[in-house]
């Protein structure tokens, strides 16, 4: 009975030296060098943060999205408050005060490509090498977070060309390349691109250059390396080639993402007397016939959109200074570059 009494005694009388020395401070090897918890403003965490842990993976699934705010929480009841650990952020001191909503931003989707980033963040002893003898024989107590952030790329540009060039007649130095633009309708390129060359024209050479982050390119079906140069046979009055812009990485797609753009080379004849005129096939369709101008008996082009609005087309010899369109009480007047649709509606 007497020895139970004793060792009772002896236990109250440990818990209660334990409860008066408090939480372990700077340089002591009980300081606690982790967090309670990790949070982000977009995107899924993997695992589920544990203090313990180190290494996770943040999944942004929203390529628009450009920053992560992280949110860094202590345990405090850990620390003496005015001595915390020393936070560092990808080797950057992060000055803090416990009283005070803790965070950090990693910038992320500074392109358009697919985003790989990993983000560090380290908690450690602020006393360093203090309390071994001479500041030797004790390593500095710490813990790391390795956050890797991962976001697909923005697939409906990685896809877009670059630039389209043409040249013909042996004229292939910088100045003498024609650099195609395609018609734009409502801020997406319809990937149709006209070009008109001389009649007497036997071979053009198309350079095509898909976007940067685009992982493949091909040219009628044929693999092609980025900017390679084609040599296109003018065998008839047109001749189009197929440009596919190519997207493949197993991480963030099933398959290929592609976008194929239609560049239409057009012979231009030399007898021409007036421009040829046209449109898109999609938008409607012109035809050539009498009386096409109200109660003015002349001659000229008859074109009946599908809606509301249609993209006309006029081709012309280069020897033909000006083309423009105008209105019927000649208030409005656009220039018709050769070859390059122009939106009416």
């Amino acid at each position: 009975m007497m020895m139970r009494l004793i060792l009772g005694f002896a236990t109250i009388t440990m818990a209660a030296a334990d409860a008066l020395v408090g939480p372990a401070e700077p340089g002591d090897p009980d300081f606690w060098v982790k967090l309670q918890h990790l949070s982000f403003s977009e995107g899924h965490l993997s695992p589920e943060f544990d203090p313990d842990k180190s290494d996770f993976t943040l999944t942004v699934h929203n390529p628009k999205v450009r920053s992560v705010t992280i949110s860094i929480g202590f345990e405090l009841s850990k620390y003496n408050m005015m001595k915390m650990p020393k936070l560092e952020v990808d080797d950057q001191v992060l000055e803090y005060s416990p009283l005070n909503a803790i965070f950090t931003v990693a910038k992320i989707d500074e392109n358009i490509g697919a985003e790989d980033k990993t983000v560090v963040i380290r908690l450690s002893d602020p006393a360093g090498n203090e309390g071994g003898p001479f500041g030797f024989g004790r390593s500095i107590k710490n813990h790391e977070y390795r956050i890797r952030i991962l976001q697909p790329p923005e697939f409906d540009k990685v896809v877009m060309s670059k630039s389209m060039a043409v040249s013909y007649g042996g004229e292939e130095d910088e100045e003498d390349k024609k650099y195609l633009t395609p018609e734009k309708d409502d801020g997406n390129v319809t990937g149709q691109y006209e070009f008109i060359v001389p009649a007497e024209t036997s071979e053009v050479t198309l350079e095509a250059e898909c976007n940067d982050y685009a992982t493949g390119m091909a040219v009628n079906g044929e693999q092609e390396p980025r900017g390679k140069k084609v040599k296109v046979k003018m065998t008839g009055i047109k001749v189009t080639k197929l440009v596919e812009c190519m997207y493949q990485d197993p991480m963030w797609a099933a398959n290929s993402v592609e976008r194929t753009y239609q560049i239409h080379f057009g012979r231009a004849s030399g007898t021409l007397e007036q421009p040829g005129f046209r449109m898109m096939q999609e938008t409607g369709y012109c035809r050539w016939e009498e009386a096409a101008v109200e109660n003015q008996g002349k001659k000229g082009y008859v074109c009946q959109a599908a809606g509301d609005h249609g993209s006309v087309v006029a081709t012309y010899h280069p020897s033909l200074e000006t083309c423009y369109l105008s209105s019927l009480d000649g208030t409005q007047h656009k220039t018709l570059i050769s070859g390059i649709p122009y939106k009416v509606e």
